[in-house]
């Protein structure tokens, strides 16, 4: 399983795609992109609220800081990008 696949699934919100590869790759919680985003971060960044909800229901934490300079979490990128 490709971190690039399991990224782009999250990014373009396709919620079934996220709770199988969640069900059958639970590491996925886990990976991060080159700049250091959780897979959370990215749902939250395109606004995919279908796609945080399984993210979350594993425990992805959403106090985790990226991994740059900026050390913002899930709420600061969902108050940047005015995710709901």
């Amino acid at each position: 399983m490709t971190r690039q696949v399991n990224l782009l699934c999250i990014a373009t919100g396709h919620v079934e795609a996220v709770r199988l590869l969640l069900a059958e790759y639970p590491p996925l919680i886990d990976i991060v992109d080159e700049a250091g985003h959780t897979a959370l971060q990215w749902a939250t960044i395109y606004g995919h609220a279908q796609v945080m909800e399984p993210l979350l229901g594993k425990e992805a934490n959403p106090l985790e800081n990226d991994g740059n300079s900026d050390g913002q979490n899930v709420l600061h990128w969902g108050a940047s990008y005015g995710t709901k």
